[in-house]
């Protein structure tokens, strides 16, 4: 009567068990590999997502920065126009989601130049990380050759 089965030590047995230490080494490996690639992953995800809010800033803080600065030529240099420049600035700045922190308006002769700082949010912060991201710009119409 042939017998059904395997048979210890027989190379279609299973090798589980005592003696291996080798034993589950694999999957050790396999789950540890998986959570670095996961970490590494949160971290390129957080990292886009401050250097997003960044690139964002900048980019209001230029927006920002023209437009009040053309605000205060469309006023004539009057006594308004840094108002009105620091204005313009918050409107636009808060058009493009960010904040107006600082604007500081200097007016010479027939030039301005408007200087702002822009607080953008970041759309994902991170426990422990800032929640916004600031930039500065500059703008007007100062003529390179008045030095």
């Amino acid at each position: 009567m042939a017998r059904s089965g395997w048979r210890h030590g027989s190379r279609l047995a299973p090798r589980l068990g005592k003696g291996d230490p080798e034993a589950g080494a694999g999957l050790a490996l396999t789950a540890l590999v998986v959570l670095v690639v996961c970490l590494i992953a949160l971290v390129g995800l957080i990292a886009t997502g401050y250097l997003l809010a960044s690139h964002r800033a900048r980019s209001t803080a230029d927006l920002s920065a023209l437009a009040g600065a053309q605000a205060a030529l469309d006023d004539g240099f009057g006594s308004t126009a840094a108002a009105t420049a620091c204005a313009t600035a918050r409107r636009v700045a808060e058009g493009q989601g960010g904040r107006l922190s600082d604007c500081q308006v200097a007016l010479l002769d027939d030039q301005v130049v408007v200087s702002v700082e822009v607080a953008q949010p970041v759309p994902r912060p991170w426990a422990g990380l800032p929640d916004q991201v600031l930039a500065s710009a500059h703008a007007g119409n100062v003529d390179p050759e008045s030095g």
